[in-house]
């Protein structure tokens, strides 16, 4: 289990140090470098992903979904990821 928070637009503000035991890359790396996370995702399941982030964004609703992950070495790693949208005073 890793924790990930996003600012507005998309930002990728922080993720937590267990990421690295999911996919073999350090959080650090995943803040580095802007849609790290989407790069890193099997190219089989990038649009499906997105249509429900997007979907979730519009609507409020928990975003729920499994996918794979490229980990560092190579190999697949499937992971479900769970978030919830809180909006700040600017919506």
């Amino acid at each position: 289990m890793y924790r990930q928070e996003v600012e507005h637009e998309g930002v990728t503000a922080y993720v937590s140090p267990q990421i690295e035991s999911i996919s073999g890359y350090a959080a650090e790396e995943y803040l580095a470098v802007p849609g790290f996370w989407l790069e890193k995702m099997h190219p089989d399941d990038k649009e499906r992903v997105m249509e429900e982030d997007e979907r979730t964004d519009l609507t409020g609703e928990p975003f729920e979904i499994e996918y794979r992950v490229i980990h560092r070495h190579g190999h697949t790693v499937w992971v479900r990821n769970e978030a919830v949208l809180i909006r700040g005073e600017e919506g």
